[in-house]
């Protein structure tokens, strides 16, 4: 079945990502020589094992050219490249012993690297602070898709491909990017890098230490939820907290906006229909959840009540799962809420996971469409977004996008049934590793962990937080093109 595949290519561009993952483990190094930590040494050895397979993989390519790479193998690159630095970036959690079992700290790394924010620790305090930044860093690299970097690396050698970059960082077609990978990718980055810098300088102005904004602010941009902190964001300021609340928002915005707005083009910006109508729906939400807690006596003051409804619907929606409180603990329809808002997500083209909201916007259209089509058969009607037509095979991706995402809902809480109490939890732990948010509900919610789920509902876990990041089809692709499926 392998036969179909250009192995060659694949295996040169999995060694740059390995030898690229083990480089950026070093950037822990001052981290644990300033806090006088004993990972030194570990981390050390983390970046030989992947500078000696990412260089053994590269070696025995050395004679593969990466030239017209065919859709299947971007399909297998995209895929295997999540679980490959996925093992790679649980080496640190396993040889420092921070995370001394293998499941545990492989679904720590692909947690970190899908940005979904589960974890199964339980004392995250008690880790090593490197190590802690490692785990923050991978959630960074992960928000705006690893490869991007790896394709980045690639064109400057001469040696890109587009056609990966656009497989992993989808947006609307109506949006366009520099033609020129190197310069797309360069630019997305500066944006990204940008964004985190102005997240630390924030946090220090509030009060927190350096180490706690690096950490924070990594996490917030790529929208990953990962803390330093066994309170999550609870115990911050309110200024935090709304720095925090502000800069997950943006990072669920199509970065494809940001080019625009760099470019002084502001009213395509602050005018643009999918980013109203995601502000209006979290802003409406937010007040609704806010009026129910505070009307159920959950906090005292309407502030309060703002303050907490704000941060959980952001958080949830964006897909960043940082926690200020237990909504567990919140009443039976905001619940059902914030499990819808697992399935919402970001708009495409960011660092959110979930359906996606842009896809959600353009079906609810449609479906208006066709109601005015069948009212008014005669009428020529053209299903709009942002004033661009879009056209009949993006809708039908959509709809198929959003059909397969119910069906893995549905495979994945029948799974996960046979090893959670209820089935709200295993409804709540699939949409949330499938939508990338992290905490659900019951002992998986804000302030427990996945730490005692059974290790066949974390490889479970691990598979729906991969292919949810993917979003379903390009996995699934590979896996045609794998077992036998022709394509180009």
């Amino acid at each position: 079945m392998i036969k179909n595949l250009n192995t060659g290519i694949i295996f040169k561009i999995l060694g740059y990502g390995i030898v690229a993952i083990g480089i950026l483990m070093l950037i822990t190094l001052p981290v644990a020589f300033f806090y006088k930590e004993n990972t030194i040494s570990d981390i050390l050895l983390s970046f030989l094992i992947c500078l000696s397979v990412g260089g053994g993989l590269l070696l025995l390519t050395r004679k593969v050219e990466i030239k017209d790479i065919e859709n299947k193998e971007v399909f297998a690159i995209v895929t295997l490249t999540w679980f490959v630095l996925g093992f790679f970036g649980a080496i640190p959690f396993l040889i420092s012993n921070a995370i001394p079992n293998f499941t545990n700290a492989y679904f720590e790394a692909i947690s970190g690297f899908t940005t979904t924010g589960a974890t199964i620790l339980t004392d995250i305090e008690s880790l090593p602070k490197s190590i802690l930044l490692w785990r923050s860093f991978i959630q960074w690299l992960g928000g705006i898709g690893i490869l991007v970097l790896v394709i980045a690396v690639l064109s400057i050698m001469g040696i890109g491909d587009l056609k990966i970059f656009v497989a992993e960082v989808s947006g609307p077609k109506s949006t366009k990017f520099h033609p020129k990978i190197k310069n797309t990718a360069r630019r997305l980055w500066l944006i990204y890098a940008g964004m985190t810098t102005i997240v630390i300088i924030l946090l220090l102005l509030g009060g927190k230490n350096l180490y706690e904004s690096i950490c924070h602010a990594l996490t917030t941009v790529a929208t990953g939820g990962f803390s330093p902190k066994n309170s999550s964001i609870a115990d911050y300021s309110t200024y935090n907290q709304i720095v925090i609340i502000v800069f997950m928002f943006l990072g669920a915005v199509n970065f494809a906006l940001y080019f625009s707005l760099l470019k002084g083009n502001f009213k395509s910006f602050f005018k643009n229909e999918e980013l109203i109508a995601f502000f209006i729906f979290v802003v409406v939400i937010a007040l609704f959840i806010a009026g129910e807690i505070y009307y159920y006596g959950v906090f005292s003051t309407v502030g309060e009540s703002l303050k907490h409804a704000f941060f959980q619907v952001v958080s949830i929606v964006t897909t960043t799962g940082f926690g200020t409180a237990d909504y567990n603990n919140w009443p039976a329809m905001t619940q059902v809420i914030m499990l819808f808002l697992c399935f919402t997500g970001g708009m495409i083209g960011s660092t959110a996971g979930g359906v996606k909201f842009t896809r959600l916007l353009v079906l609810i259209k449609n479906i208006r469409y066709e109601i005015k089509r069948i009212v008014h058969p005669n009428a020529v009607y053209l299903l709009k977004v942002n004033k661009i037509p879009i056209r009949k095979d993006v809708v039908r991706n959509f709809f198929t996008v959003f059909v397969v995402w119910i069906f893995f809902i549905c495979l994945g809480t029948i799974i996960l049934s046979f090893f959670v109490s209820n089935l709200r939890e295993a409804m709540g732990v699939t949409a949330a590793t499938l939508g990338a948010v992290g905490p659900a509900f019951g002992e998986f919610g804000p302030v427990g962990s996945y730490a005692e789920l059974h290790d066949i509902g974390k490889w479970t876990c691990i598979f729906l937080m991969v292919i949810g990041r993917l979003e379903i089809i390009s996995v699934l692709a590979f896996v045609y093109v794998l077992f036998g499926g022709k394509g180009k």
